[in-house]
């Protein structure tokens, strides 16, 4: 399942880079599967964010590749859900290459303790594109008012 769907309103002053929305497909599709037991999910984020990268929650800070490969593991958040699923409803930038953005979206989830949410969300997203090989994650910071 993709975060970035055809519905997604993308900038209309520019074109998104399609490595750039790759790269948030794939930041949130380890998210979600995290919560949805894939145990190699969170060692994607090692590919996923640059080695100095930054994930900051509501509730927890992740720096380096060591720390964002182990959230799986420290963030309680994770434990206390059973399902995840975001989706990317709007896509702001505020830069001409699309490395600065601003994202709005949308969370479903069901927690442990059989409760059923649906949310809004907010990030803003920095992406490093002098690599090589693919863009990275810079530094991801999300909001909401449930996390």
């Amino acid at each position: 399942m993709y975060a970035v769907t055809p519905d997604t309103i993308l900038p209309s002053c520019m074109t998104l880079s399609p490595k750039f929305v790759e790269l948030l497909d794939n930041f949130f599709q380890a998210v979600d599967d995290i919560v949805n037991n894939d145990p190699s999910a969170s060692e994607r984020f090692r590919e996923i964010f640059a080695p100095d990268g930054v994930w900051k929650t509501p509730t927890m800070k992740f720096s380096g590749h060591d720390e964002l490969a182990n959230s799986n593991e420290t963030w309680p958040y994770f434990k206390l859900l059973k399902f995840f699923q975001h989706r990317v409803l709007k896509i702001f930038t505020y830069d001409n290459k699309g490395t600065e953005m601003m994202l709005l979206g949308r969370i479903v989830l069901d927690r442990t303790d059989g409760v059923h949410e649906e949310f809004e969300f907010s990030a803003r997203v920095e992406i490093d594109d002098t690599s090589i090989d693919a863009p990275r994650l810079k530094f991801f910071q999300g909001w909401s008012s449930r996390v």
